[in-house]
């Protein structure tokens, strides 16, 4: 089986995955738990909608990485900023989340009129065999996303974690709960932050060359901190 790529920007796409977001109740209610993370995901569906009314069009030409949700679904990234779901059922995706990490901002005000480039997918790790993923790229972010409940394939964004360079990796791991009976338990994630891409030096960004460690807090899931 192979698996095909290069998915393009359109559109009636990204509209799609618009309505399929306000239409999941739950994603909604948690929405409502969360000001800050309310907010930054307006903010992203704004950028969608702008980009959809301008009909600029950004096509995958290489995926980057990927990551495994479970044993029959992984997730990978490219340099369109998509987000694609597959199956090992299936040669294309079953669902893709456009421009992930938003668009770079224009360079100057007489340049205003350039098509922006989407920021490159990074980076991505899964806590595997749970609902949860990660991705990074170097908007200044690492992007939490939580796989749809139900028939229909798909993931939404959760919350996010502010990181300054680009990420040019990620991982993560569970901690043992001091309770052996709780079904809760903290995250640990790891990402490697650098100046400049492992893909090549095309870009530079003021930061440090680190690996930075965030703690997750086990909470209900109306309410990932």
């Amino acid at each position: 089986l192979v698996f095909r790529g290069g998915s393009a920007t359109d559109q009636h796409r990204i509209t799609k995955a618009l309505t399929a977001s306000s239409d999941a109740s739950k994603y909604t209610a948690e929405l409502e738990q969360n000001p800050r993370t309310k907010l930054a995901i307006s903010e992203y569906q704004d950028m969608l909608r702008a980009v959809a009314s301008a009909e600029n069009e950004f096509c995958e030409q290489c995926i980057d990485c990927v990551t495994m949700i479970d044993e029959e679904t992984f997730v990978t990234g490219g340099d369109s900023g998509a987000l694609s779901l597959w199956s090992i059922q299936k040669k294309k995706p079953v669902f893709i989340h456009h421009l992930s990490h938003g668009l770079h901002p224009s360079p100057s005000d007489t340049e205003a009129d350039t098509p922006k480039r989407p920021f490159w997918i990074t980076a991505l790790c899964s806590v595997p065999f749970t609902d949860l993923f990660m991705s990074a790229s170097s908007d200044g972010y690492i992007c939490l996303w939580r796989m749809r409940s139900g028939k229909a394939p798909g993931f939404d964004l959760v919350n996010r974690i502010l990181v300054n360079g680009f990420v040019n990796a990620l991982d993560v791991r569970e901690l043992v709960p001091e309770d052996p009976m709780s079904s809760k338990r903290d995250l640990i994630v790891a990402a490697a932050v650098g100046q400049e891409s492992r893909m090549g030096r095309w870009s530079k960004i003021s930061a440090r060359n680190v690996v930075k460690l965030f703690t997750l807090t086990a909470r209900p899931r109306n309410s990932l901190k």
